[in-house]
């Protein structure tokens, strides 16, 4: 279904302290450990197709701002080493974004974003990103395009307004939940919301097949054609104007769950591009974000496309259902 992607969003520097428990606010907790790594939800769905697509004939596109610093220089090759096309990383002069995470020893994790360089993406820079994609297109209905909400809003509008008129793919992932334009959701083909963002747009928390479908309903009564339901370790819904499907989770031993939403999208993504059904995309994507929380860190144990197919071998049966 497609030949090309465009991951446009944040790029950040995630600073990691693991911790017993989660503190309560006015609460002081020692930390275990502290690290730095390589984070924002755009730069991790980039960095996570990238791993599923290399070897392919698929190019991966991200375009974000980085900051004028080691962080951001660091953080553009890292997209480059892991086969993202940065030629439409712009540098800002601004630090780059930062977000500080804590995470418990059940792989909780609570995190705050501080924009710095992200912040810089306007409309104007949005339009030009849009137009330099239109323009290398021969079928533009052969581009997906993955977007989420750590840049500014108008700079996102921008973007999808001008793809959506070529009639390529729109996955938006909105995290963190804000409210959006209601003329918007009808450029969307594709939303992934947690359950907590899925409250945010619904008023509807998701936690059964009735509850998750009645949430699907009002999103798709805005405008969207397909909602996806991320609900963590417990799996996810889909719904669309045919389907309906919930698929499990694969049962891993859990040490950061940082991303696995990221990874997660991407790897749905890339499923659609190799023109797998629904169902075995939606396995396909719950196996890759299983595989990630296994090891430490936002792109850490991002997997390939053969640890992947690996998992999916060794449990057949973790299969997506339908409603």
């Amino acid at each position: 279904m497609f030949d090309m992607y465009l991951v446009a969003g944040s790029i950040n520097t995630d600073y990691n302290v693991r911790l017993p428990v989660l503190p309560v606010p006015g609460e002081t907790v020692t930390g275990t450990s502290f690290s730095r790594a390589f984070g924002g939800k755009g730069a991790n769905q980039a960095v996570a197709l990238g791993r599923l697509l290399a070897g392919s004939d698929k190019p991966v596109y991200f375009a974000g701002k980085r900051g004028n610093d080691d962080d951001g220089r660091r953080a553009k090759e890292n997209l480059e080493s892991n086969g993202v096309d940065t030629r439409l990383v712009d540098t800002a002069e601004s630090h780059t974004g930062m977000a500080l995470i804590e995470i418990d020893d059940e792989a909780n994790n609570r995190i705050v974003v501080v924009p710095g360089a992200n912040g810089c993406c306007t409309p104007a820079w949005a339009g030009e990103i849009a137009e330099t994609m239109r323009a290398s297109l021969d079928d533009p209905a052969r581009l997906c395009c993955l977007l989420q909400l750590e840049i500014p809003l108008p700079a996102v509008t921008a973007i999808i307004e001008a793809l959506a008129e070529t009639g390529c793919f729109i996955m938006l992932d909105p995290a963190p939940a804000i409210p959006l334009d209601s003329g918007l959701w009808s450029l969307i083909d594709a939303v992934t919301p947690n359950q907590s963002e899925t409250r945010s747009f619904t008023g509807i928390f998701p936690d059964s097949d009735r509850t998750a479908r009645s949430a699907a309903e009002k999103l798709r009564t805005m405008g969207t054609r397909a909602v996806i339901i991320k609900a963590g370790s417990t799996g996810v819904w889909y719904f669309d104007e045919q389907d309906e499907f919930f698929c499990p989770t694969f049962r891993v031993n859990a040490r950061d769950t940082t991303a696995a939403g990221d990874v997660f999208n991407a790897a749905f993504a890339a499923g659609l591009g190799m023109d797998l059904p629904v169902a075995e995309t939606l396995r396909f994507a719950n196996a890759a974000a299983a595989i990630s929380v296994t090891g430490d860190g936002a792109q850490g144990a991002m997997p390939t496309f053969d640890t992947v197919e690996a998992l999916l071998r060794e449990d057949p049966r973790t299969v997506a259902r339908r409603l």
